[in-house]
């Protein structure tokens, strides 16, 4: 059975840190999984976790309405989910639900918050790759909000 150490070293997003940076990582995560239909995080909420999706599907939702919401993105194997555990207040931007069961390894952000103060360039790393995350959807988010309202949004 892989431990989550080894799941880690088959990630992208981890590629290029050490042993030991990996060791720490792992010894923030569990595995935790989720029936399709459930919520991982929701709006406003607090944000004690993040999410490496092993198998299945999550959608990033916007609530636009009373009843309403707005998928922004589909997220699969692979991809990180949750980038408010680093950030104070802490707390959620948007829903993230369960589209089909999914299978994660979820971290403890205050646990890790813990490891990347004692090991500044853990912290440094992980900042930079979550910081890339942050822009690649926030540019999707953008792009799709510019083709709803069919190019019409001021620049």
């Amino acid at each position: 059975m892989k431990t989550i150490d080894d799941e880690l070293r088959e990630e992208g997003f981890f590629a290029g840190l050490n042993g030991e940076e990996l060791r720490l990582i792992a010894a923030c995560g569990k595995h935790r999984s989720f029936k399709a239909g459930t919520s991982l995080a929701r709006e406003g909420g607090e944000a004690k976790e993040f999410f490496l999706l092993r198998r299945g599907h999550v959608a990033l939702q916007l609530h636009t309405g009373p009843a309403d919401s707005l998928i922004l993105q589909t997220l699969g194997p692979g991809q990180m989910v949750g980038w408010s555990w680093l950030f104070k207040p802490y707390r959620w931007t948007m829903e993230v639900n369960a589209v089909e069961d999914t299978h994660t390894v979820c971290f403890d952000g205050q646990c890790l918050r813990g490891k990347c103060a004692e090991n500044p360039k853990l912290g440094y790393e992980l900042g930079k790759r979550f910081s890339q995350i942050m822009a690649y959807r926030l540019e999707a988010a953008r792009l799709q909000l510019l083709n709803l309202y069919d190019g019409s949004a001021p620049s």
